[in-house]
């Protein structure tokens, strides 16, 4: 079911989520404060975007452009909802793709800084997988794995910008 939610302690943002979907973290909330964001920056990227809720929180921080890339139509679909609700058209832009496809079509070295929550879990037979296909794909690399999220980041990121991600300890 889709609910409108407010971001956590942001009056001025809120989101759409599908309550059948992965909800964003608190992950994502820290990563998108803790990122750090420079005068000089004029474009940032965040990659597996989901529902859109970090280009939503960074843009309380810049007025900077703010492409978020989610491989997943039906997170799209939502992000593109929410980013329309709060009036951020001008400013943030969703781009419903595979990483792997966009860094081969996109500017190589055209982002100064590079967010991204990615998949926490490996592959492999000890898996207990949800049944819910955008969870899944959220939770585990099955469309992508951690080494690929590196090399696209470090294509798409110019010389001396951020990447920022955040990811469990081991």
């Amino acid at each position: 079911m889709e609910v409108l939610n407010d971001i956590l302690g942001y009056k001025n943002r809120k989101i759409y989520q599908n309550t059948d979907f992965f909800s964003f973290s608190l992950d994502s909330v820290m990563l998108a404060n803790f990122v750090t964001l420079r005068l000089r920056d004029k474009k940032i990227l965040d990659l597996g975007t989901g529902n859109g809720v970090i280009p939503l929180i960074l843009s309380l921080r810049t007025k900077k452009d703010i492409v978020g890339l989610e491989i997943q139509k039906s997170l799209v679909d939502l992000a593109q909802k929410s980013i329309q609700y709060n009036h951020l058209n001008s400013q943030v832009s969703i781009i419903c793709s595979d990483m792997k496809d966009y860094v081969d079509s996109a500017t190589i070295e055209s982002f100064d800084v590079i967010t991204c929550n990615p998949p926490y879990f490996k592959v492999n037979e000890k898996n207990f997988f949800n049944d819910s296909k955008e969870k899944m794909i959220a939770r585990h690399e099955v469309m992508i794995s951690l080494e690929e999220v590196v090399m696209v980041a470090s294509k798409l990121l110019k010389n001396n910008g951020n990447f920022a991600m955040v990811h469990r300890t081991e």
